[in-house]
């Protein structure tokens, strides 16, 4: 059951690439190689360190995802 769910995650968040999004930077990541933030619709998402601050919403075009992250590009 837990490997069909990361499946249809993997799945969803990969039909995302190419598309635009709307992400709120919350700070950087546990690996401190990105800045981590929320889609509108709660998904996790990784930047470039240097685009925004925290607190800050950053337009992004999803270039790939990690199977759990979505993975932006600021545009």
């Amino acid at each position: 059951l837990i490997e069909l769910q990361r499946q249809v995650t993997r799945e969803a968040l990969e039909a995302r690439i190419g598309e635009e999004c709307e992400v709120l930077v919350s700070g950087v990541s546990k690996r401190r190689d990105h800045l981590l933030g929320k889609t509108r619709h709660f998904e996790n998402a990784l930047l470039p360190l240097d685009c925004e601050r925290p607190g800050e919403f950053v337009r992004a075009r999803v270039t790939k995802t990690s199977g759990h992250s979505l993975f932006a590009t600021p545009i």
